[in-house]
């Protein structure tokens, strides 16, 4: 098992600063996260100045995007083939970069805007589940087709706040957030989870079971 910081949990500074205070810290392993744009020829640049850490990217970074909410569960057309697409070009882009490792996010049983990310979102009725599962699934398919053997994918737990769980309940709206929902992922297709241990505490917390 591989432990990666994340440059998130850095508040101030720039993407170059924020990687030595990690990497001067003592670590080799760090998630590149965030919606910070640079251009390919600063990250890649960046990168290459520190040839002793190991850099997993995830989701967003580090592209350019319209306020979507990538979102592989959706039924709606527009936002899932976006979802793909946007995708592609990271894991096009990790290959460039030489970087192995990109994780995205777990879906959504419903959609929401792009403003709602980390706040309570509005109540709505919930997707198919079964049917936004399977959406996951052939999505996956074809970024794990693309990442090929140059880049190992992997999915992010998603957080269940207890704002969020004041609308919802025990009804999860989001996919993969607790064990159960890893198990039940597990027997539909095969995947490499990023484990947020924060995301998992606050899961844990909203659900009332148990963090170990």
């Amino acid at each position: 098992m591989e432990i990666f910081a994340t440059i998130s949990s850095i508040k101030e500074g720039d993407l170059l600063s924020k990687i030595k205070t990690l990497n001067n810290n003592g670590f080799n392993n760090i998630e590149l996260t965030g919606i910070e744009y640079l251009s390919f020829t600063n990250l890649n640049n960046i990168i290459k100045r520190f040839q002793n850490v190991k850099f997993i990217i995830h989701n967003y970074f580090p592209i350019k995007h319209s306020p979507l909410m990538l979102n592989l569960c959706s039924l709606n057309n527009d936002i899932y083939r976006d979802s793909i697409d946007f995708y592609l070009n990271i894991i096009n882009l990790c290959k460039k970069l030489s970087i192995r490792q990109y994780s995205v996010h777990a879906g959504y049983f419903l959609d929401f805007d792009y403003s709602e990310a980390g706040q309570k979102k509005k109540y709505k009725n919930i997707n198919d589940k079964k049917k936004c599962l399977q959406k996951f699934k052939n999505a996956w398919e074809i970024l794990l087709k693309n990442a090929g053997s140059e880049l190992d994918l992997y999915i992010e737990n998603n957080v269940y706040s207890s704002k969020d769980y004041q609308n919802w309940g025990e009804n999860k709206p989001f996919m993969l957030t607790d064990l159960d929902d890893f198990y039940e992922l597990q027997g539909i297709f095969d995947f490499k989870i990023l484990l947020d241990l924060g995301h998992l505490n606050v899961s844990c917390n909203s659900l009332d079971i148990s963090f170990s």
